[in-house]
């Protein structure tokens, strides 16, 4: 058996693992940033809404039975999408509590689904 061993055949095998290796960085990155550049807020994330209205989805609750928007009653269930004015609106329970506050663009529907701090 014949072992071959050529210097020029050792680098081009380094240059080719080297390219791969940058090409494995840089799809990585790639993928980053396109998942970076999504509308993702702290509170939720917004998407264009199908009809050019604004929309809000309460899709976690904190253990609230029922929720308010501004101080008034959301009459829509959990998960369940409801007109709203765009703007900074505020969440709250029912009873006051878990009170937050996060903005709503214009004809987007924002779907809430972090109370945490």
């Amino acid at each position: 058996m014949r072992v071959h061993t050529c210097k020029a055949f050792d680098e081009a095998a380094a240059v080719s693992y080297t390219q791969t290796n940058v090409t494995r960085v840089g799809l990585a990155v790639l993928l980053l940033v396109v998942v970076g550049c999504t509308r993702r807020e702290l509170r939720g994330q917004q998407v264009n809404s199908d009809d050019g209205k604004t929309y809000l989805v309460i899709a976690e609750s904190p253990g609230c039975a029922t929720f308010r928007i501004d101080g008034r009653p959301w009459p829509h269930s959990l998960g369940s999408r409801g007109v709203v004015r765009a703007g900074t609106r505020r969440i709250s329970c029912s009873d006051g509590s878990n009170e937050i506050q996060f903005e709503v663009k214009s004809g987007t529907t924002f779907r809430f689904d972090y109370w945490g701090p």
